[in-house]
């Protein structure tokens, strides 16, 4: 490497190496000949800035300074002599910012990091994005109004003040066992399911910070502090549903259903009519359906295909002699199978339906009961998961 006495104009004129091939960025370094361990390093795309290259413990330490352009070349030699004091006393200063880093990541820090992962993993439904972020950013950022507007739900309409949003900008180093539980019983207040959801967020954004950032080489950050609500056994004990519609239930059921052609009914009866019956039929998720596109639909082959599935994964199904009779009723030259009126195009859930159908049936359900229910009859007839 070149080493030539450094001045603020003999910065300015350093050549810069060629690029290699490929597009690789090449540099170099150019030492100073009055501070031997500094340098300026040159790449390919013309950046400069000043570094102090060491020999410490059998390894080459190379740390960087700054651009050139944000610092002057006497502050440069002054700094590399401060940094070359540590690495002397055996401290490596790029570890050291890392642990400084590592000890400032801010809980709204760990949520991007977190969900940037996930979704390169392609493991993050944008309504569990929406939902991460709502419960740490609070009343709706420009992202999180975005996210709403893409994929609203009725869920959507629930409080949108987040859970965790006093501690988005508090570094998780700061964030104790003792705060997790007062403000878990501070949320169990209001909902204790929610308040379960949050803190099963924050506990896996700490253990996915444990894995990314350490304060030294194989020394992760401070353990996850919302294990002490499993060492209290304070966790809200949830219940789980497992409503559904009974067999002799199922007959009122259907034929209130098939009734919405009544044309009492507001336009969307026949879309909410074949909706119902199409998830009870193939015990789809309530979204899997309302999103079920014809492009996703092979009537000749008699199958369909969900694509945005929980998992991730797409899943063909076999359509049934009813169900084939159902959808070729039902083409047209939509996008989507069930189109609903709004913007998005597909049916959101028709609440005024729903319960027409629930008052003329006599039979209480939720969406979800009918994906329940088709679980438990195939199950009653050997239909293996």
């Amino acid at each position: 490497m070149p080493r030539l006495h450094l001045t603020e104009r003999s910065i300015e004129a350093l050549g810069a190496p060629t690029q290699a091939a490929g597009g690789a960025t090449r540099q170099i370094l150019y030492f100073d000949t009055e501070q031997p361990r500094l340098a300026v390093r040159v790449t390919s795309g013309g950046s400069r800035c000043f570094v102090v290259d060491a020999w410490a413990h059998g390894r080459t330490v190379r740390v960087k300074l700054a651009d050139c352009s944000s610092l002057s070349l006497k502050e440069a030699r002054r700094r590399a002599l401060e940094e070359l004091a540590k690495i002397t006393r055996g401290v490596n200063p790029n570890e050291e910012r890392r642990a400084a880093a590592a000890r400032g990541i801010t809980l709204g820090e760990a949520l991007e990091a977190y969900i940037a992962t996930r979704k390169a993993a392609r493991r993050l439904a944008r309504r569990t994005e929406y939902d991460y972020r709502r419960l740490v950013y609070g009343a709706f950022t420009t992202e999180c109004k975005r996210l709403h507007e893409a994929k609203r739900t009725t869920e959507g309409s629930r409080q949108h003040n987040g859970y965790l949003s006093p501690w988005r900008a508090r570094p998780l180093q700061e964030i104790t066992p003792a705060m997790i539980a007062k403000r878990h019983a501070e949320l169990l207040e209001r909902s204790g399911a929610q308040a379960n959801y949050a803190m099963r967020l924050l506990s896996a954004l700490f253990n996915f910070a444990r894995a990314r950032y350490e304060l030294a080489p194989g020394a992760p950050i401070a353990e996850n502090p919302v294990r002490i609500l499993s060492l209290t056994k304070a966790w809200y004990r949830v219940g789980r549903r497992s409503t559904v519609i009974r067999a002799h239930e199922l007959e009122r059921w259907f034929r209130a259903v098939l009734e919405l052609r009544s044309p009492a009914s507001n336009g969307l009866a026949h879309a909410v009519r074949d909706y119902l019956q199409f998830l009870v039929l193939t015990g789809l998720r309530r979204s899997e359906g309302a999103m079920l596109r014809w492009a996703d639909v092979d009537l000749e082959a008699r199958v369909f295909t969900v694509r945005d599935t929980k998992n991730r994964e797409a899943h063909t199904l076999p359509l049934t002699d009813y169900l084939v009779e159902l959808l070729r009723a039902r083409q047209d030259n939509g996008a989507y199978v069930f189109a609903g009126a709004g913007p998005r195009g597909y049916l959101v859930e028709p609440k005024k339906l729903l319960e027409h159908v629930r008052e003329a049936s006599g039979v209480a359900f939720t969406l979800h009961d009918l994906r329940r229910t088709f679980a438990s009859i195939a199950e009653s007839i050997d239909i293996p998961a």
